[in-house]
This record gives C-alpha cells, structure tokens and sequence, in this order.
C-alpha cells in the first residue's frame, strides 16, 4: 500500500513540475511579447533568435500591393516600384536594366517596409485618400501605374495634364518602365532587346505561351517570335521580377521579356509588335541611340 502510494505520488509530482514549467515558459513567453509589443509594434518574441520578430500578415489584400511610378523633375528617368501580392519586391530605373530584388513587409495600418537583397531598407507611407505613397528619405509621390500625371516641359513653364488610363491604349497589355538595348558588341551593334510589361488596369489575366512579338527594321523583314525558356532571334522569354520564367501574367505582375536580334546600328529605327491571344495588340516603335555603349535605353 505504501509502495503504491510513493508510486503515485511520485507521477503526480512528475505532471505538476511539467504544468509548473509549462506556466514559467508561457508567462516569460508572454512578457517578452508584450516587451516587442510594446515597443517594436507589428513584432512578438521569436524564442529561437530571441529577438523581436516581424509576425507574417495575409499580405494579398494589401492596398500596397501593384506597380508604381514616380517619374524625375526633369522627365529624364522613370522610377517603377513592383509590390508582388507573395511579399516580393523589385525595384527598376528606366536608365538601368538591371532590377533591384527585395522583399517587402507591412509594419502597421498604412506603413510599410522594403528590405531590398543588398541590405538596404527603406520606409514608406500609403495614403488610402490619393491612393499613393511616399518615402519619409525623399520628396516625391510615388502614384500607382497610370495614374501619375504626365509632365509637359518647356523652357519658361512646366504643365501637368492628367493620364486617363483606359485611353493610352486599347490592350490588355502595356509596357512598364523604358526598352532597353544591349550590345555584346556595341561597335557591331544592338543584339538583345529588354523591356517589362504588366496587365492594363482591370485587364484578365494573358497566357504568355501564345503572345507572339513581331519586330522589323526598315531594311529587315518582320521577324516572328514565340515564348520559350531560352531567348534567341525567334525566341523570347517571360520573367517574373526578371528571375522566374512564367508562362502567365496576372493582376500587379511585371514580366520582363527578352530576345535576341541582328546587330542593329545607329540612329535605327526598331518596330516592335506584341500580339497576345486574347486583346487588341500593342504597337511601339524605339530608336537605337546615336552612339552604342553595352547598355542602352531606347527612345
């Protein structure tokens, strides 16, 4: 009998220092939460880092979420923010082709915080009233993809007029920031066309297999090309945030497309033609510079 009672008392003094411990972790846990509560508002305690930890929000339904653009004081250079519904970031600049790769992150109601891939971090402020951001670091406003009001410079005077989307163009698609052409050899000439495309406000989504590109020169006959995983003269290929090949544009999507033509000079005059499957296609014409480096924006 007395065997049996040590024996019991024993399990119930096991389970009670578990409950015990249990109550000592949960409170500690607790109190460290309301610490990063507290003061680092958006975050609770991670255990493993013991640290203050951003907690993941449903992100999709973000107003943040699309493309935006702020455009230079003197038109030179077109600045385009890409906030991708999974919490991915990009950042282009119409004089650069290359893409800047991040992440982004709400902090609170109308705030939130761009963690780019090389380390920086950058702030900005969401204004549900002009559906707009900005950047404490900068005085600009950042408006969403064809809403920015177009600037019309001149020597005396500057106007602004405003875009009215839906009349830029009859597509579904439309191009997003500058065309780019590149040179392995600029002494040879242009070889490789670069630009990023995004959905026309209140477009459907586009199947990218099917889209055909057509582009000619004025001594060239027009060349055809379809979608495939790897650019060449007939091929062009589809990047998610000029990384990822897709096969299909969405909502807030920015893909970049590449492809590879004939050594293009001077002063040329390049036609291109986007023919989705679905929609009016989209016509643009651009020209080669009059001297050819590596990197080059088209006008």
């Amino acid at each position: 009998m007395k065997e049996g009672f040590t024996k019991n008392w024993q399990i119930t003094g096991f389970f009670a220092l578990l409950i015990l411990g249990f109550l000592l972790i949960s409170g500690c846990t607790q109190d460290n939460n309301k610490y990063c509560s507290d003061n680092f508002p958006g975050t609770v305690y991670d255990p493993s880092s013991k640290m203050c930890e951003h907690t993941p929000t449903p992100i999709s339904s973000e107003p943040i979420v699309g493309i935006w653009q702020w455009t230079a004081v003197d038109g030179s250079k077109v600045y385009t923010f890409t906030f991708f519904s999974d919490g991915n970031f990009s950042f282009t600049d119409s004089s650069d082709p290359k893409t800047l790769p991040g992440t982004w992150s709400k902090v609170r109601e109308n705030e939130y915080l761009i963690a780019y891939t090389s380390g920086k971090n950058q702030a900005l402020l969401y204004h549900p009233t002009t559906d707009t951001f900005t950047m404490p670091e900068f005085s600009v406003i950042v408006y969403r993809l064809g809403k920015e009001p177009v600037s019309t410079f001149t020597s005396s005077r500057m106007t602004i007029e405003p875009i009215k989307g839906v009349e830029r163009s009859t597509a579904n698609i439309q191009i997003v920031g500058s065309v780019f052409g590149l040179a392995s050899n600029p002494s040879a000439g242009i070889n490789e066309i670069r630009f990023s495309i995004g959905l026309a406000p209140g477009a459907p989504a586009i199947d990218l297999t099917k889209m055909k590109i057509v582009f000619s020169t004025p001594t060239t006959i027009p060349i055809i090309l379809t979608q495939d995983v790897t650019a060449s003269t007939s091929v062009f290929t589809t990047k998610l945030h000029g990384a990822t090949q897709v096969n299909s544009m969405k909502a807030n999507e920015q893909v970049e497309i590449t492809f590879f033509v004939a050594p293009v000079g001077p002063n040329t005059k390049m036609n291109i033609e986007l023919r989705p499957s679905v929609g009016a296609a989209l016509p643009f014409s651009k020209t080669a510079p009059p001297t050819i480096s590596a990197n080059n924006v088209l006008y």
